[in-house]
């Protein structure tokens, strides 16, 4: 259906008779039959539609590819929030074929910057001038015990002193800003566990191996459950996380959709007790 008036096809059909300089129709009335300079014309006409109809269905298989999958990188507490995210993400974009990749921010920087991955939910990093920055969401990071252990309503530095220590391995981000916590507030732990995995390290802490600084986000359902205990100590340091993405490479509804399942995701994942059966 071309979807035009009957006068916007006369007037077409004119203007280009006018162009080539011959009748394409004989009329009579209101009832149209080829010329021979018509008759020669109609498969030409044919062609050029069949190929405009080809192009159109090619950009609209471009553009529903593109749609439909999403290569996204995982950095930080952002793995533990992949179930609500899925969820979100599949109701809002149905045919969504999502490609996971995990690792901390650098690495995940580098493969959104060599094309690995299309987007990725990462700490703050300097943007490339390719690149694109959106803020998602901020978490505290909190402290954790093991659930056996009782803490008084509140908990100063001073009274952590000698405790054990299950920390991060150094040169993280995290491991840096858990160190300077710790000398600010004059503390030096005996660290008992290194480790670079946040699983290993909420075992640990459930085994009594110690404390551990972690983000909120990534303990919340451990806590609600009584798996592990907060210290309650503010330790006021925030992990802001962003949205990365190469310009142009995601669609602007996908962009959009992520943005909001990663919004009502942390948000949920702030209020456990909503969640679990």
């Amino acid at each position: 259906m071309m979807h035009l008036a009957q006068s916007s096809v006369t007037a077409r059909i004119r203007a280009l008779e006018d162009e080539l300089g011959v009748s394409l129709f004989d009329r009579n009335g209101r009832h149209l039959t080829l010329t021979a300079y018509g008759e020669t014309l109609l498969p030409y006409a044919e062609r050029i539609t069949a190929i405009a109809d080809e192009a159109e269905s090619v950009i609209a298989g471009m553009r529903d590819q593109a749609q439909c999958h999403l290569a996204l990188g995982l950095a930080s507490s952002a793995p533990y929030l992949f179930d609500d995210l899925y969820r979100e993400l599949t109701k809002a974009l149905p045919h969504l074929k999502l490609h996971i990749r995990t690792g901390h921010t650098g690495r995940l920087y580098q493969m959104l910057q060599d094309g690995v991955v299309h987007a990725a939910i990462i700490r703050p990093v300097e943007a490339a001038p390719q690149v694109s920055l959106v803020p998602l969401y901020e978490d505290e990071t909190i402290l954790i015990s093991d659930s056996r252990r009782a803490w008084p309503a509140a908990v100063q530095p001073a009274d952590l002193a000698g405790e054990r220590l299950v920390v991060f391995d150094p040169g993280s981000a995290h491991a840096a800003a858990v160190d300077q916590w710790l000398r600010a507030h004059g503390l030096s732990w005996e660290p008992t566990i290194y480790t670079d995995d946040v699983e290993v390290a909420k075992q640990a802490v459930a085994n009594g191996a110690g404390l551990c600084f972690l983000s909120e986000l990534t303990v919340s359902r451990e806590i609600a459950r009584g798996q592990l205990s907060r210290v309650p100590i503010r330790t006021g340091l925030s992990r802001p996380t962003v949205l990365a993405y190469r310009t142009g490479r995601v669609p602007v509804e996908v962009l959009a959709r992520v943005q909001t399942a990663f919004a009502h995701v942390a948000a949920r994942c702030r209020h456990p007790d909503n969640q679990l059966a």
